[in-house]
């Protein structure tokens, strides 16, 4: 069997290319779209890629077959194209966030070049907000660090990074971790948006309560729009040997809680949905009261462009209270974002999560030390 790879502008150019050399009985493999080459291909749009097969001593078909097969390809395409289209404005969407995230992040690092008209700044100072702007806090909240450090510094002779460090503390704020009540049912429920690591942190936080702190946990899905979200909490639970329930919506949130009455804690799971959508709001509104939730977390992840994450909790303003929880640390190379979330948010963090093993990849904020890492070198959740 001869395999080869076509590359064209269009799936039926490609087509037209595979029955050219290698004749109506040849076989798609695969389909997929690749970025052209060089700087230009970023901006141009994708080839597709078509993987196809043949096999030389294959018994040749009758006209009728051919056609058949032609007929069957030619719908096949048509499906591609449909699905391809479907997925057109989804991608769309992701890009401008994204493009948006770059063009804020130029910007910032432009004012932040743009020294002429900053105060002077002594070297030590100076130093400490350029690793604050190389770690990723936004540029504003780098200016009024350092003007506060030398401030300071002119009036009390401190080191500069240990002002920076205390200053950036302040501003993350007093670690603000789940506190539970004993002898009584606690409910926490998480939100926020997909991808940011909810239902990970959910199950991480179960394992925690269940296996450190030796708790009766049970787990409730309302994230019942994807299957893949419901086999993935349905693993963890099956993996902790904790009860699981699905609530079709806020009206069954009651009745899956009646189920775990006898539970010290129950964790909430619920759909990342965009929080611009009212009839989502509302809906999470009506899930928070159902349950009675003792707590909200909001989870979102530091490798989210600062810009996305300012928009994200402008849209989550609706909630009155909640804490934060702040994954995928150990996949950012640099921590100011968890300094951008704070300040945007002015809510205290409770969790940090550093890895994807459950339970031991969390630990509750350290804001101390979170705020030496900013600003100096340190690594959280070391014991």
């Amino acid at each position: 069997m001869f395999v080869k790879r076509f590359v064209a502008d269009d799936m039926q150019e490609a087509i037209r290319k595979i029955n050219n050399e290698l004749g109506p009985d040849a076989v798609i493999l695969e389909n997929r779209k690749v970025r052209r080459k060089g700087i230009a291909g970023l901006f141009r749009k994708k080839w597709i890629e078509v993987i196809a097969a043949y096999e030389p001593n294959r018994p040749k078909e009758s006209a009728g077959e051919s056609r058949d097969l032609q007929s069957a390809q030619a719908e096949a395409i048509s499906k591609i194209d449909e699905t391809l289209n479907d997925r057109q404005a989804d991608r769309l969407g992701k890009q401008m966030r994204e493009l948006k995230d770059a063009v804020q992040d130029i910007s910032d690092r432009m004012r932040a070049a743009g020294r002429e008209s900053a105060p002077t700044y002594s070297p030590e100072v100076l130093g400490v907000y350029d690793r604050l702007i190389k770690r990723g806090v936004q540029a504003d909240i780098c200016r009024e660090i350092a003007d506060q450090t030398q401030a300071i510094k002119e009036r009390r002779n401190l080191d500069a990074v240990t002002v920076a460090g205390q200053l950036v503390s302040d501003r993350l704020g007093d670690p603000a971790p789940v506190k539970l009540k004993k002898f009584e049912r606690n409910v926490l429920i998480f939100a926020g948006p997909t991808g940011a690591g909810k239902t990970t942190t959910l199950a991480k936080l179960a394992g925690m309560f269940k296996y450190r702190e030796h708790l009766a946990v049970g787990l409730v899905n309302t994230d019942t729009y994807r299957v893949g979200a419901m086999e993935h909490i349905r693993i963890y639970a099956d993996i902790m040997n904790v009860p699981l329930f699905m609530a079709y919506g806020a009206d069954e949130v009651g009745n899956a809680l009646k189920k775990l009455e006898d539970m010290d804690v129950v964790l909430i799971d619920t759909a990342g949905k965009n929080a611009r959508d009212e009839d989502y709001r509302k809906e999470l509104l009506r899930i928070i009261e159902a349950a009675g939730a003792d707590e909200v977390l909001l989870v979102l992840s530091v490798v989210t462009g600062s810009g996305a994450c300012r928009e994200i909790i402008e849209n989550y303003a609706f909630l009155s209270d909640y804490k934060l929880v702040i994954t995928k640390l150990d996949e950012a190379d640099v921590w100011g974002n968890a300094l951008n979330i704070a300040d945007y948010s002015k809510k205290g963090i409770a969790y940090l999560t550093v890895g994807q093993n459950v339970p031991d990849d969390i630990c509750e904020a350290d804001t101390r030390r979170l705020a030496l890492d900013i600003v100096g070198d340190k690594e959280m959740c070391d014991d």
